[in-house]
C-alpha cells in the first residue's frame, strides 16, 4: 500500500540502532530478508530458524545459517553477538518461553549489546474498536502491548533504551503519535 513494505520498514528501524560492522544473530530469520538488510549494510549477520525450507533461502542472505528451536537454547559462546534481532517472532512464543528465550539472548549478546524486537500492538487502535486478537493470527500464542513488551524485555534483565510505533500507521503519519496509532511497535534494549 503506498509503497509500503514492513520488512523494509522494520530493517530500517533496526539498522538506525545497529549501524556497520557488527555481528548480529537473526532469529526466527525465515527466508533472510531482515538478515540481507543487515548484510548490505555491511555487518555480518548469523540466521536461525525451525524451518529447514526457509533455511534454504536463508542461506543466500545470511553469512551462517542454524536450524534449531531456541526453546531450547541458543547454542553459541557467551557473548558472541553485538546485537540480537529478532522481527515478529517473540509473539509466536508463550510468555515463559519468551522470559526464557531473552535470559538465553542476554548470555549470547555481548555486554552493552543490543536486543531488538518488533511484533504486533495489542494496543492499536484498530483491534480495539473492531475487538480483534491478534494471538489468532499466524500462531501468536502471546502479544503484547506496549506496556507489558518493556516489562516482558525489563524482566528478562535488559533496559530499555527506544519503543517506537511501526506499521502501515507509522508509514503514512509518522512516529510522534501515540503508540496505540500503530500496529506494530520495535522495541530496542541494552544488555546490562
Amino acid at each position: 500500500m503506498f509503497g509500503f513494505d514492513p520488512t523494509v520498514q522494520r530493517g530500517r528501524f533496526a539498522l538506525d540502532f545497529i549501524g556497520t560492522n557488527k555481528i548480529i544473530l537473526d532469529v526466527g530469520c525465515a527466508t533472510g530478508d531482515f538478515a540481507k538488510q543487515f548484510k548490505e549494510a555491511g555487518n555480518k549477520v548469523y540466521g536461525v530458524d525451525i524451518d529447514q525450507e526457509y533455511l534454504k533461502v536463508a542461506k543466500d542472505n545470511c553469512d551462517k545459517i542454524y536450524k534449531y528451536d531456541v526453546r531450547k537454547g541458543l547454542k553459541f559462546k557467551s557473548g558472541k553477538f553485538d546485537i540480537i534481532f529478532a522481527g515478529e517472532f517473540i509473539e509466536h512464543l508463550t510468555e515463559e518461553e519468551g522470559v526464557m528465550f531473552l535470559k538465553r539472548c542476554k548470555i549470547v549478546l555481548k555486554w552493552e549489546g543490543l536486543l531488538i524486537l518488533t511484533t504486533p500492538n495489542t494496543s492499536f487502535i484498530k483491534h480495539m474498536i473492531i475487538k480483534t486478537n491478534t494471538t489468532d493470527k499466524q500462531d501468536h500464542k502471546k502479544c503484547y502491548n506496549p506496556k507489558e513488551l518493556k516489562e516482558l524485555v525489563s524482566k528478562a534483565g535488559f533496559k530499555v533504551k527506544a519503543l517506537k510505533g511501526l506499521g502501515i500507521m507509522e508509514h503514512l503519519i509518522g512516529s510522534k503519535w501515540p503508540l496505540f496509532c500503530y500496529g506494530d511497535i520495535g522495541i530496542v534494549a541494552i544488555n546490562c
